[in-house]
């Protein structure tokens, strides 16, 4: 939209070069170069939805970590479960010291294994409980309100950059009323102007 604007007012200054019009096309065309300011306002909008977006991808990042450090808390509960199980098999019969030693040894990394484990599992699905509570928030911001700020500006932008073309159209209308009277000399009939604009 503001590309095409831009296109207009070249175009005006085009169409009324060397008439009455040319002082006020040209000024048409200013303010409507103006307009490519809305552009950076937009822009700076923007790096705001990014910077929410990061929050996400932080929030992401932070879930993946936990998950993967929760996972290898499990692969490790995992191996000493299996263990000793087997062990429990072969070794609780025995009356050999060391079988009773090993056993004895593998159970307590089995009750660590179980306890990080299950300390892993608890951050993790207290850090999603946390963000499922955010959620809402989140996508909020990011979704409904971000594009609810961005067409608020843009067309409030747009609206003081009518408002500008507005008084321009008057005095071009005044032209062509005079132009019609005859006041800017014999045109020939060659202006037909549309005063409706």
């Amino acid at each position: 939209m503001i590309e095409a604007h831009e296109m207009f007012g070249l175009t005006l200054n085009m169409i009324y070069e060397n008439t009455p019009f040319q002082f006020y096309t040209q000024q048409v065309n200013m303010i409507v170069k103006d307009s490519s300011h809305i552009k950076n306002k937009l822009i700076n909008m923007n790096k705001n939805f990014n910077r929410m977006c990061e929050v996400v991808s932080g929030l992401h990042r932070l879930l993946k970590g936990l998950e993967k450090d929760r996972e290898k808390a499990r692969v490790a509960f995992d191996h000493y479960r299996i263990k000793v199980k087997d062990l429990e098999k072969s070794h609780m019969k025995s009356s050999d010291p060391k079988k009773l030693d090993k056993f004895s040894r593998n159970r307590g990394k089995f009750d660590m294994a179980k306890q990080t484990f299950n300390s892993e599992n608890a951050k993790l699905e207290q850090q999603i409980d946390q963000i499922r509570d955010k959620i809402d928030v989140i996508l909020n911001q990011l979704i409904f309100k971000f594009s609810k700020d961005v067409e608020a500006e843009f067309y409030h932008q747009i609206n003081l950059q009518f408002s500008k073309l507005k008084d321009m159209e008057e005095k071009m209308r005044e032209i062509s009323l005079k132009a019609v009277q005859g006041k800017f000399g014999n045109v020939g009939g060659q202006m037909e102007l549309n005063m409706n604009f």
